[in-house]
């Protein structure tokens, strides 16, 4: 049974993938799961949404899109990349900016803030495990290559031997089913 995972993707989203995304969040959350998301448009919000509140909000800063979603009334919890660069919390996090991202140097600070935030939601912040499985709506070449942040989560958890379920491929859904039955 999936207690935590995470559910992200693109912010360019067909209202069908709208519906698709908010109903696994439901289904997840009638089970039990929680699920970690990064309050951006389009997959991040409908998780979250279908989730109930059931969510883990992981944010680049403080604020981040708080008018698309009300984290501090509508999630359990969430939480914003530690501003200081001597918080334990972010070295892992930092680490994986540079080995994950294709071209990390090219990365402004809040492009490299929201890099940070993909680490925290795969692996966890503050007392929360880190995610059992990642459901994720974006664009994937036949290589497996995920482009944009949501691709940095997902090399994350690949990384991390955490499956990765992209709603974009045709048999998404028995693999999620599969999983699900394990």
């Amino acid at each position: 049974m999936v207690k935590v995972y995470t559910g992200i993707g693109s912010r360019t989203i067909t209202p069908r993938e709208e519906n698709v995304i908010k109903q696994i969040a439901e289904l997840m959350a009638s089970r039990g799961a929680v699920v970690y998301s990064g309050n951006a448009k389009g997959s991040d919000i409908s998780f979250q949404i279908g989730s109930e509140g059931k969510c883990l909000v992981s944010l680049p800063w403080s604020g981040f899109n708080k008018y698309l979603y009300d984290y501090e009334k509508d999630a359990l919890d969430y939480f914003c990349v530690p501003e200081t660069l001597n918080d334990p919390m972010l070295h892992n996090a930092l680490i994986s900016v540079d080995k994950f991202h294709p071209s990390p140097k090219n990365l402004k600070a809040r492009g490299r803030l929201m890099m940070i935030r993909n680490y925290f939601q795969v692996a966890g912040f503050g007392q929360h495990p880190k995610s059992e499985l990642v459901i994720f709506c974006a664009k994937e070449d036949e290589s497996g290559t995920v482009s944009g942040g949501t691709g940095q989560a997902v090399r994350i958890a690949r990384s991390m031997k955490i499956p990765t379920i992209n709603i974009r491929k045709p048999n998404w859904l028995n693999e999620l089913k599969k999983y699900l039955e394990k």
